[in-house]
């Protein structure tokens, strides 16, 4: 699905120039596969062989209790993916991958949320700083 979707929808839209906004692109699939047991590296070689490298990543980050938390005061239950031991896997993961990225910024999800909007959106501005342009 992913290979699909990269080669459909991602590759086109940068060859024309454009800019492409994902929430949860294949980090997402290393952290939670990852937890499952799967080979954290082969995971990632395997979607790099194929998936362009972001110019920047946002990571959001909140402990497990508080993303628990949030999930129970939106909706009712939680799923399979969503228990404390799962979760702080994914979340270790998640941290580990992206320290090891210069492209990767990580935001404190718990900060109110126009904080948290601020950040992000400094973190855009940093890098289209970066970009040349007309």
């Amino acid at each position: 699905d992913r290979r699909e979707n990269v080669a459909d929808n991602i590759i086109p839209i940068i060859e024309r120039g454009g800019v492409v906004v994902l929430d949860r692109y294949y980090f997402s699939t290393i952290a939670y596969q990852g937890a499952r047991g799967l080979e954290i590296e082969r995971i990632r070689s395997e979607n790099e062989a194929f998936a362009p490298t972001p110019d920047l990543l946002l990571f959001l980050d909140v402990p497990v209790a508080t993303g628990l938390d949030r999930i129970s005061k939106n909706r009712r239950g939680v799923t399979a993916f969503e228990t404390r031991g799962y979760l702080t896997r994914v979340r270790e993961i998640f941290l580990d991958t992206v320290s090891s990225l210069e492209y990767a910024v990580v935001i404190d999800g718990t900060l109110p949320p126009d904080q948290v909007f601020e950040a992000c959106l400094s973190a855009v501005r940093r890098k289209l700083s970066l970009f040349p342009h007309d």
